[in-house]
């Protein structure tokens, strides 16, 4: 189901909708806006009392972190006990998690509100995105190399990060050639970079 049906489908029912990481940035608005004409179950991994989002929430819940275990589990349990149909996850953790896990919340009748598996697929890689956007006249895209052959291809200084990094992380400034992997290595990161 594409992302309009479903947004469609939850504004003109009122449905049970669980939004993860409320006390991320987006959470209030997303939080107002579902609860307009919906039950609103919010879930975080700290206390809920530290969460201004969490008055605004009909129930809410404190669960482990994406990356532990148990994450799923307790998702799964949160879906049961509060007949959720929907999950907005609100951070990239969450959605790669939930991504992995998609056939287990579907035999839940749980529908994740999150991109498809392919799109995931091409957004999560960096070098993907721009092979995949580079020829599209509507979408501007900064140039991106994997491998640089000729420091005639390329102007310094640059940015370079690991094609599948997140954020700001493992982002750093390139100066000339030698660079690249002298900072490739101080930073403990493993090829490929793009830059």
């Amino acid at each position: 189901m594409d992302a309009s049906r479903i947004y469609t489908k939850i504004i003109n029912n009122m449905k049970t909708i669980l939004i993860t990481a409320i006390g991320s940035m987006s959470a209030e608005y997303v939080i107002r806006q579902f609860s307009k004409s919906n039950k609103v179950v919010g879930c975080d991994i700290y206390p809920l009392h530290w969460h201004f989002e969490s008055k605004l929430c009909n129930k809410t819940y404190q669960v482990p972190l994406a990356t532990d275990d148990n994450y799923i589990k307790v998702l799964l349990e949160i879906c049961r006990n509060e007949d959720i149909d929907f999950i907005v996850p609100l951070t990239d953790l969450e959605i790669d998690i939930l991504n992995q896990n998609r056939l287990l919340f579907a035999k839940n009748k749980v529908t994740l509100c999150m991109p498809s598996e392919k799109t995931l697929k091409i957004a999560r890689d960096k070098l993907a995105l721009y092979n995949f956007f580079k020829d599209d006249a509507k979408v501007s895209v900064i140039k991106t190399v994997d491998k640089i052959q000729k420091t005639d291809e390329i102007s310094f200084p640059m940015i370079a990060k690991p094609y599948n990094g997140r954020s700001s992380q493992g982002l750093f400034t390139i100066q000339n050639q030698k660079d690249i992997f002298f900072k490739n290595t101080k930073k403990g990161m493993s090829l490929p970079l793009i830059v």
